[in-house]
């Protein structure tokens, strides 16, 4: 192409060729014979879902589920992560990406925002504990646990025994991170959550660890795993 080539947008504004990304959906007319581009204008026929951040990835099928709509894609779709070419299995579904395509069939398939990996170090202590990255992420820590983690810059919280301590830890796409928690052993800070129940019959009574509970107001629990029982007159416990 050079400075004849007409570059436009789906209402044929003028743009330019950095304006172009990779994966866009394009119309094009061109010189066969000198090889050379006469236009290039953004589809008007395709359709662009940007910042997609839950979605169910179902490669067997060959399907992409996004909010209430399915969409299906071909062996040959295009994935780009940080511009460079990807394959469909480098998606994890805590990615944020930009799909476009056309009808209900998916041609490209842009990771904006990817994932990496989290392993915690000298975690002995904290096993069978908490641990919570960001606002997104809550597990049971186990040994030699790898967690899957959008990219970016996290407050790591862990809480394990009435022991809890605060980390930073910043992942980078599809690179593996280790957090070295050896030093969190000596914070004696208990951790709570408030647990807002609504029970129907009203009748019914709730318990947490054995204990009967009045839930007209919001429950303190501390961190971990309880047991909960509702029971009622006529319903099975």
């Amino acid at each position: 192409y050079d400075g004849t080539s007409k570059l436009s947008d789906k209402y044929q504004n003028s743009m330019s060729m950095e304006q172009i990304k990779p994966g866009d959906i394009v119309d094009i007319t061109f010189l066969k014979s000198k090889k050379h581009l006469n236009s290039l204008q953004l589809s008007a026929s395709s359709w662009s879902l940007e910042d997609v951040s839950r979605f169910e990835l179902l490669p067997n099928k060959k399907e992409m589920k996004i909010t209430d709509n399915t969409y299906n894609f071909k062996e040959n779709v295009l994935v780009y992560s940080a511009g460079n070419s990807a394959q469909i299995m480098d998606i994890n579904e805590c990615d944020k990406i930009n799909v476009q395509g056309i009808g209900h069939t998916i041609y490209s398939i842009t990771i904006d925002k990817g994932h990496g990996y989290l392993r915690l170090k000298n975690d002995e202590h904290f096993l069978g504990g908490w641990i919570e990255v960001g606002q997104e992420i809550i597990r049971t820590i186990s040994e030699d646990m790898l967690l899957v983690v959008p990219e970016g810059t996290y407050d790591v919280q862990l809480s394990s025994k009435g022991v809890s301590g605060v980390k930073s830890v910043t992942i980078v796409r599809d690179e593996e991170s280790e957090l070295d928690i050896g030093d969190l052993k000596g914070e004696e800070i208990k951790k709570y959550g408030n647990l807002i129940f609504a029970l129907t019959p009203d009748s019914a009574t709730l318990y947490l660890d054995g204990e009967e509970q009045d839930t007209s107001s919001p429950v303190k629990v501390e961190y971990g795993i309880h047991q909960m029982m509702a029971k009622a007159e006529g319903y099975q416990t």
